[in-house]
């Protein structure tokens, strides 16, 4: 349920430094792991979430060929995500 989830969730964010991209710096994978991105945003943890866009971003800017297909498309999931997040937020202020 949601419990499980959640420690699922904050185990994987103390093994991994994902927001930060530090797989990917040091050399462990040549993947951005969008679908970590992605399980950030479902959980609603949009600090991390926006860490991971700024270095995205960043790392993007150097890339010598084209992303992989399958990581691009879960970062766009993880926007997505973000995005209805915010727009919720914005409603709620609204009403």
């Amino acid at each position: 349920g949601e419990e499980e989830r959640h420690k699922v969730y904050e185990g994987l964010c103390k093994r991994q430094n994902w927001g930060e991209l530090d797989y990917y710096t040091s050399g462990e994978t040549k993947f951005y792991w969008g679908q970590i991105f992605y399980c950030g945003t479902v959980m609603e943890d949009m600090d991390r979430a926006w860490k991971y866009m700024t270095s995205y971003n960043e790392y993007c800017k150097e890339r010598k060929y084209p992303l992989y297909i399958c990581d691009a498309a879960w970062v766009m999931r993880g926007c997505r995500q973000m995005y209805l997040y915010y727009k919720n937020i914005e409603m709620s202020y609204s009403d």
